[in-house]
């Protein structure tokens, strides 16, 4: 079983990886999708709630990846950035 804090641990990493992405249009989709993906698993329980949590932890790592590759290929900052 999931416990609530286990969680809410992994919300706060998914937002805090999504939140290192420099282009606003990624940064702002990666946040909307973990806010709404949390949201829309909030009320899972048992054998569903551990396969979402460990997809979560999946997604988690493709963030992190995402992240440097992103960063290995720098763009110019957007009128959003500026």
């Amino acid at each position: 079983m999931v416990a609530k804090s286990q969680a809410i641990s992994l919300m706060r990493s998914m937002l805090r990886e999504s939140k290192k992405f420099d282009n606003y249009n990624f940064r702002a989709h990666a946040i909307r999708r973990v806010v709404g993906g949390f949201r829309e698993s909030s009320k899972l329980e048992g054998k569903a709630a551990e396969d979402k949590f460990k997809w979560g932890e999946g997604q988690l790592n493709l963030l992190k990846r995402q992240r440097v590759i992103s960063q290995m290929f720098p763009e110019e900052e957007s009128i959003m950035q500026v």
